[in-house]
């Protein structure tokens, strides 16, 4: 059997554990978020805040944050399927 054709992309990855409040409730719990890129403490909390809050649910504090590389691949069918056409990176000589 053939093997099946992957396309690939070694991206950064933070997870971060992060204090959160409700606040009709006064519920504080820690939540868990992962997104991509690497941040600077500061950085992540503004990053994650305009990802998540709300104006009942606030992130207010980095307990602690993990930055790592991972391998994240698709099969070439679904990336053919999914990805957008992006123009061309190059002018051809006689495009000018």
């Amino acid at each position: 059997m053939a093997r099946e054709r992957m396309i690939t992309r070694t991206v950064k990855e933070t997870t971060a554990e992060v204090m959160t409040i409700d606040v009709l409730t006064s519920e504080v719990t820690i939540k868990e978020y992962t997104i991509g890129g690497e941040y600077s403490d500061n950085d992540l909390l503004t990053k994650l805040q305009s990802l998540f809050q709300t104006d009942t649910f606030k992130l207010v504090h980095i307990n602690s944050q993990v930055c790592k590389e991972v391998l994240l691949g698709m099969s070439e069918d679904e990336f053919i399927r999914l990805a957008k056409v992006l123009p061309s990176r190059y002018v051809k000589k006689d495009e000018l």
